[in-house]
């Protein structure tokens, strides 16, 4: 049984969503699943394939990190951690939530958007005045 845990999750632009928890002790702990939900309340998928390993000391706890591959830019993800004990128990943790960013902000898209029609009116605005001139 999980005496202390802390979650944090990250997510960095165009980079997986990483997901790291430290517990204080791990008495009787058999490993950890993490489950991923587009809610609060699920739909849960497990992400991982096979039990997250249990630190080598019990008594002290460990550190863990987990890599969301399949994380999508853009999208909000809810994960849940559970602990399952030697004897088939499991304690799951409340759903912590985290949005995967994509590299460029959407405002930032629009700006840039913007910005290069009217660079492009003023360049286009330019050489038709010359060549009105010119004929």
């Amino acid at each position: 049984m999980l005496l202390a845990l802390a979650i944090t999750l990250l997510a960095a632009c165009d980079s997986p969503n990483v997901i790291t928890w430290e517990t204080a002790s791990e008495v009787d702990t058999a490993g950890f699943n993490i489950y991923r939900g587009p809610t609060e309340e699920g739909p849960w998928t497990q992400i991982n394939e096979s039990l997250v390993p249990p630190s080598d000391d019990p008594v002290q706890g460990g550190q863990y990190e987990f890599t969301d591959e399949e994380a999508e830019p853009g999208e909000t993800y809810f994960y849940l951690l559970e602990e399952v004990e030697l004897s088939g128990a499991v304690n799951r943790f409340p759903p912590q939530r985290l949005e995967r960013r994509s590299a460029m902000p959407n405002w930032l898209w629009w700006v840039t958007g913007a910005a290069v029609a009217v660079l492009l009116g003023w360049w286009l605005g330019g050489r038709l005045a010359r060549t009105t001139r010119e004929a």
